[in-house]
């Protein structure tokens, strides 16, 4: 499978960041941050990785900030989607 995009919907304060994992949780890629506002708004998160699984990280941890997640969508493509 090949790991594109990671959408997330939320509001809040502070700063959103995102990892990824694919060894189960034993170690952590960073991805990138967003800065929340107020408003529930769409953060785009882009990536390309190949994993047959994945794990996702959402983390918001500053002092003072807090977080309302509202959603979030993995986009990927299967094997016979992207080889040829």
């Amino acid at each position: 499978t090949r790991w594109l995009q990671f959408d997330i919907w939320a509001r809040g304060k502070g700063n959103v960041r995102l990892y990824y994992s694919t060894d189960y949780g034993s170690n952590w890629t960073y991805i990138g941050t967003n800065e929340m506002t107020t408003q529930a708004e769409k953060m785009t998160y882009w990536l390309d990785v190949y994993a047959s699984h994945i794990r996702f990280r959402i983390q918001c941890d500053g002092k003072g900030e807090y977080m309302t997640l509202r959603n979030f969508t993995p986009y990927f493509l299967d094997k016979p989607e992207f080889v040829k």
